[in-house]
């Protein structure tokens, strides 16, 4: 294969990643220092010490689905967090979030251990839409018992971030960081360093085109891949919607136009404009 770095392609693609695609952020975050400012960030404490990063690590289950998880971390106290960026919400189902937790707690459980032994596991899933969609910054969830409401204190806890959310507070210009392409558009230089370096810089910039091509001779569907196919399907259907919306155009050439289906077409209409159907 030819140089990855000159391809214009891998290039393009390159210029257009955010902190939301996943291959990316995590060589961006598998500096421990980065982490431990990301997991500060959300956790509202300064005094949070990351020990150690792993990233896109596979957790082996010998009697069910194993998985993969973007980053795991351990901070000073023991206690776990797995980080997961998505793009599109389907994949930060609540059912998943608890399969991650599972999949964190056994890598970190000591064989032969008390139940003690168990870490207590944080998951994180920082979403470009709202997930929630009622404008939180933060969806916390904790079990509780239901007849007094107390905590069930099992040791698992799932966040959900607003990657949606801003405002001038460290999490909303982190969030805002998140959708940045450019590094100098960056609050945080230290993450705008970083994500300078992998974006300019020959040697970061090798890298990245290195792994962007690694994923295609693999044949796999990369976070890269999946994020701009992802946005593209997003346009689309905000297209759509305008045209219905704002014109009198004949279906066929909004399905022609969009290059979505004239059955998906025919189903936005029925909301958007419901005298056509």
């Amino acid at each position: 294969m030819d140089n990855p770095a000159k391809n214009p392609d891998f290039l393009d693609r390159l210029a257009r990643l955010t902190l939301f695609d996943d291959n990316f952020m995590t060589e961006v975050f598998i500096e421990p220092k980065l982490t431990e400012l990301l997991l500060r960030t959300i956790m509202q404490k300064n005094d949070l010490e990351v020990i150690s990063v792993e990233v896109q690590k596979r957790i082996h289950n010998l009697y069910g689905r194993s998985g993969v998880l973007d980053i795991l971390a351990r901070d000073s106290t023991g206690r776990i967090y797995n980080i997961e960026v998505q793009r599109d919400s389907k994949y930060a189902d609540p059912v998943r979030a608890r399969y991650n937790g599972c999949l964190a707690a056994t890598r970190y459980s000591r064989k032969g251990g008390k139940h003690a032994a168990v870490p207590e596991v944080y998951v994180i899933f920082i979403t470009e839409e709202d997930y929630f969609g009622v404008g939180e910054p933060l969806y916390t969830t904790e079990c509780r018992i239901k007849e007094t409401g107390a905590l069930f204190e099992d040791g698992m806890h799932i966040i959900y971030v607003n990657g949606e959310y801003r405002d001038d507070t460290d999490l909303g210009r982190l969030m805002e960081d998140f959708s940045c392409t450019r590094a100098e558009d960056f609050h945080n230089r230290d993450l705008g360093k970083k994500v300078h370096y992998f974006k300019e810089e020959e040697e970061g910039v090798d890298h990245m085109c290195q792994i962007m091509a690694e994923l295609v001779e693999k044949g796999e569907k990369s976070g890269f891949e999946r994020g701009e196919k992802s946005g593209i399907e997003k346009t689309r259907l905000e297209t759509a919607i305008t045209l219905l919306t704002d014109s009198d155009m004949p279906l066929e050439q909004i399905s022609k136009i969009t290059k979505k289906a004239l059955k998906e077409i025919k189903e936005l209409a029925k909301t958007y404009r419901p005298t056509s159907t």
